[in-house]
């Protein structure tokens, strides 16, 4: 059961329990303090506006939103590094009206939500490498080095996720 706001620690004292085991965590994938700092304080600023109500771990939420924040973070690096070119193409495709119709959106929102439910029940870990694998376009090796695993963890996870989908679908 989550703890009541009134239950919760100030945000100070929580920033003096984790801040460093957080800032630690993201300085050893990034390579960089002053990103590392940057990202610590963004955490700590979506704990403080989430609703703690809901929150039964705060370390582990902390390492969530951490997580989160560094595929953010890597992604964001990886289109500005994209080649001008690409860069371009991409602001033209996003010009154009490739919008599906609203019977269309129905249909892959449904779709959407019975994945998520299917690959609710695997592991934070499996869903997530899954996530960066096929919806984000990682490779392995980028998987394995943002959330700081092996590259056959990225791959077991990945085929543990596959199995599961075919499972799911319909004989």
């Amino acid at each position: 059961m989550g703890l009541m706001r009134a239950e919760f620690p100030s945000m100070a004292t929580l920033y003096r329990r984790h801040a460093a085991e957080i800032r630690a965590y993201l300085q050893s994938r990034l390579g960089c303090r002053a990103t590392a700092d940057d990202l610590t304080q963004d955490a700590f600023l979506r704990l403080a506006l989430a609703d703690l109500g809901s929150v039964q771990d705060v370390r582990s939420y902390l390492y969530r939103v951490a997580s989160n924040l560094l595929i953010d973070h890597h992604r964001h690096a990886r289109r500005k590094h994209a080649p001008t070119e690409l860069r371009e193409l991409d602001e033209c495709h996003d010009l154009a009206s490739s919008e599906p119709d609203p019977e269309q959106m129905l249909v892959w929102r449904d779709e959407v939500r019975q994945l998520q439910r299917g690959v609710g029940v695997l592991s934070p870990l499996c869903q997530n490498i899954f996530w960066l694998s096929r919806a984000e376009g990682f490779r392995n090796a980028e998987i394995a080095k943002m959330l700081g695993v092996c590259v056959s963890t990225v791959e077991k996870n990945i085929g543990r996720a596959e199995r599961h989908c075919r499972a799911m679908q319909p004989a």
